[in-house]
């Protein structure tokens, strides 16, 4: 939204790129919005909410990303507002929690599928352990029981007999 050259040359999309979609992130409603619009205007097949990103300038300065998983309401209004802001469909990549005291993916899968959002990544670590630590696929497989949007899984699929153990055992309906 600020104009920024390099951003604005991602937007330009080749016709061999296709299925694709643009991921905004940010802490504002009314910003998420904004970018939300200038991305539909790209011609992407879907607009992606980051929720997961675990990185101190995102997450912890400046609010979003994962640490939109500390503002439940905020992270609600931002979903709610692309969702009926734009005409394609919207949908979201989160982390489990904050932290291991704050895990609601399922309770965040269920809003999140509650306000719009047509399908879900999960990555299954939570904030705290940013990229460390094991991916727990079983939350994983418990957001997939919970709603009826695919549910993608995300961490540690590090090669083809990972990511066919996460579809077979944990029921995804896609690997990232």
């Amino acid at each position: 939204i600020r104009d920024v050259r390099v951003c604005l040359e991602k937007l330009r999309l080749a016709d061999g790129e296709r299925p694709v979609g643009i991921q905004i992130y940010g802490a504002q409603p009314d910003v998420m919005v904004e970018a939300a619009r200038i991305a539909e205007q790209a011609g992407p097949e879907l607009i992606d909410i980051n929720i997961g990103c675990p990185t101190k300038s995102v997450a912890t300065c400046s609010g979003a990303g994962a640490g939109l998983l500390r503002d439940p309401e905020r992270m609600a209004a931002i979903v709610d507002r692309v969702v009926q802001a734009v005409d394609l469909p919207v949908t979201v990549k989160t982390r489990l929690g904050w932290d291991h005291d704050s895990i609601r993916i399922v309770e965040n899968a269920r809003l999140f599928e509650r306000l719009g959002a047509r399908a879900l990544t999960v990555h299954g670590r939570t904030r705290a352990q940013q990229r460390k630590g094991e991916a727990d696929w079983e939350w994983i497989r418990r957001a997939k029981e919970a709603v009826s949007i695919p549910v993608f899984g995300n961490g540690d699929v590090k090669d083809p007999e990972s990511a066919i153990r996460m579809f077979e055992e944990f029921g995804v309906d896609g690997v990232m």
